[in-house]
């Protein structure tokens, strides 16, 4: 059986808009998963903060800090401290460092999570690299800032409050 040009021309033009309506919604749901997420505290993401509560409490939390690239991503990533104690309400700032390695510049962006889970939602970040895609140049070495604070209501949260330790781990994927 031989197919005719149009319709090989048709069966081709709807594989095209296929591939490009599948696309479109991969990438919304990414963005719209993305929001939820920030929005409800769900799977560890934290909120972003348009002030802090400067109220402290007399227990500390241990905050650990993880850093992972992907490997297509030719860049050493790091965090410059790798644990401190803090005060919920008290602001900290930090910073991770990240070096290019290859000949060319390249473009990351970071996703991050915060285990426990729960933790996510008492977790703000006032300041983050996260925020922006990072480029660097070729062989550069650069400083990503952080600054956070965990709520005060987190005395009050059931769930949260016999937290005594939240790992937050950022990993760096490339961005074209």
């Amino acid at each position: 059986m031989k197919l005719k040009l149009s319709e090989i021309k048709s069966v081709l033009l709807m594989c095209l808009c296929a591939i490009s309506v599948m696309t479109t919604a991969s990438y919304c749901c990414a963005m719209t998963y993305k929001q939820f997420c920030s929005k409800t505290g769900y799977a560890g993401t934290t909120k972003r903060a348009a002030g802090y509560n400067s109220s402290l409490n007399d227990s500390k939390i241990k905050v650990r800090f993880v850093a992972n690239a992907a490997e297509d991503l030719p860049w050493l990533f790091k965090p410059n401290t790798t644990e401190v104690y803090v005060y919920p309400g008290e602001v900290i700032k930090t910073s991770y460092s990240a070096k290019n390695l290859a000949s060319r510049s390249s473009a990351g962006e970071a996703t991050y999570n915060i285990t426990p889970h729960n933790m996510g939602k008492h977790f703000t970040k006032v300041q983050c690299f996260c925020f922006t895609k990072i480029s660097i140049k070729p062989l550069e070495e650069i400083m990503l800032p952080l600054v956070f604070y965990i709520d005060s209501k987190v005395n009050t949260d059931e769930s949260a409050n016999r937290v005594k330790a939240i790992t937050l781990t950022y990993t760096l994927a490339p961005t074209f």
